[in-house]
């Protein structure tokens, strides 16, 4: 019984020297097609923009640069709405000024 438990780790012991010393020759060695990183395609982890420079992490966003994202998204989308509600804004004024000169819907202005 003894003798088959040495045994074992014997071919244990054998089985993990050839397979560790595998690994060590397989890192050292170089493959044949591999290929380098072409330029510019690698993301820096800084990038210099309008609103500020972003941090990144391995292309990621850090945590401070995803607060300046969304806070520049909130701004941008403020000043849309503030841009698309011109219109509207226009239109009553115009109709309170037409109102002014007589009922609604029976008064030409001629301007």
């Amino acid at each position: 019984m003894k003798t088959s438990i040495l045994i074992r780790t014997a071919l244990a012991l054998t089985a993990l020297g050839a397979s560790l010393a595998t690994t060590a020759s397989t890192q050292a060695q170089t493959f044949k097609n591999t290929t380098p990183i072409a330029p510019g395609v690698a993301t820096p982890d800084r990038l210099d923009t309008s609103i500020g420079t972003l941090n990144l992490m391995d292309g990621f966003p850090k945590p401070d640069t995803i607060e300046k994202i969304y806070d520049n998204l909130d701004r941008s989308r403020a000043l849309q709405a503030y841009l698309l509600a011109i219109p509207i804004v226009n239109q009553a004024g115009m109709r309170e000024s037409l109102r002014k000169f007589g009922p609604v819907n029976t008064t030409n202005v001629i301007w």
